[in-house]
């Protein structure tokens, strides 16, 4: 949940910043304070910078789990996301730095009459996202 609200985040490992659409920011019951920036994010894949409004720090919980997260709000139609170091925080991914197989028949892969028609769909989750009193 974030500032007072029950927000669903795509979850974004790829991403290296949490983006919060404007239109949710509004709708938010407990806003933080929107913040100038002068940082420059660019839509991936596509290299075109973002629209950005600014930036704003707010406490987020997750299943217990608090940290307050940096989200920049940006005027556009696409979903809220969480970033790598987000869901680090929230203990939503852990990274593993050593893998092991002992076994072939343990790994997936696709049968390769498939391999083209796998799609990526994202994860979402539910954040109680808090305001922090100045």
């Amino acid at each position: 949940m974030t500032c007072g609200s029950v927000v669903n985040f795509k979850l974004n490992t790829g991403a290296q910043v949490s983006i919060l659409p404007s239109s949710i920011y509004r709708q938010l019951a407990r806003r933080p304070t929107l913040k100038l920036t002068k940082a420059r994010i660019l839509a991936y894949g596509l290299g075109i910078p973002l629209p950005l409004e600014g930036q704003c720090f707010g406490d987020a919980t997750i299943d217990g789990r608090f940290t307050q997260l940096r989200f920049f709000v940006v005027s556009t139609t696409a979903e809220p996301l969480l970033s790598l170091h987000a869901c680090e925080q929230l203990g939503l991914i852990r990274r593993v730095s050593d893998t092991q197989v002992t076994d072939s028949s343990e790994c997936f892969l696709p049968p390769s009459n498939d391999a083209g028609n796998w799609s990526s769909q994202g994860l979402v989750t539910h954040i109680l996202f808090e305001s922090r009193a100045a």
